[in-house]
């Protein structure tokens, strides 16, 4: 590996065990291998890391929630499956969790808001492809185009994104129950033409 590896997994082994903010860029270097100075020639600060590592891990876990959902079930229910494992996710992982700590809270939200395309990628094309699926099952409403019911998905990504208090028993709730209605909006009813 090289040294920009090197410093990828030394943060990424310390952030996974001790979260970001305790975590420097010495004890990086000194797991590394590396001086400080050498720390800057690959990156400009620690957040600049962390926001790699954070943008990696996010890809690793929604991809790893979506392979374990059962696409057989109603489309409501799959919405559910999927959110409640993020949120797991989210609260147990230590990368994960700093979307909500404070810490770094602002800067990844900044990233995401200055670099839409990379917000949850691997879930907009899971979820492009299951219309598409739902769509040929006929389970979705046909009131409604796929690009209309991405935009509705759309809209909760950018709520949950731009949520101010994530840690908030509440504000968990919140998206919960709208990502199931959003779901429960674009299917037809189980067993119905409707």
């Amino acid at each position: 590996m090289g040294k920009k590896e090197d410093i990828f997994s030394a943060a990424y082994e310390l952030f996974s065990k001790n979260g970001f903010k305790s975590v420097n860029v010495a004890d990086i270097t000194r797991l590394a291998g590396i001086s400080v100075g050498s720390f800057y020639h690959y990156y400009p600060s620690k957040e600049d890391l962390f926001i790699e590592i954070y943008m990696e891990e996010n890809k690793k876990v929604k991809d790893h929630i979506i392979e374990s959902l059962d696409l057989c079930v109603w489309p409501a229910e799959i919405a559910q499956k999927f959110i409640s494992l993020n949120m797991e996710a989210m609260k147990n992982n230590l990368i994960l969790c700093e979307w909500c700590a404070g810490n770094i809270e602002k800067e990844l939200k900044a990233y995401y808001q200055n670099n839409p395309q990379n917000y949850a990628t691997s879930v907009r094309g899971f979820l492009e492809a299951l219309l598409d699926q739902w769509r040929c099952d006929h389970k979705l409403r046909e009131d409604m185009s796929n690009e209309e019911m991405m935009a509705v998905f759309d809209a909760l990504a950018y709520l949950d994104a731009n949520l101010e208090d994530h840690s908030s028993a509440g504000a968990l709730q919140t998206v919960q129950w709208l990502v199931k209605f959003a779901a429960l909006g674009i299917t037809k009813q189980q067993g119905t033409n409707a």
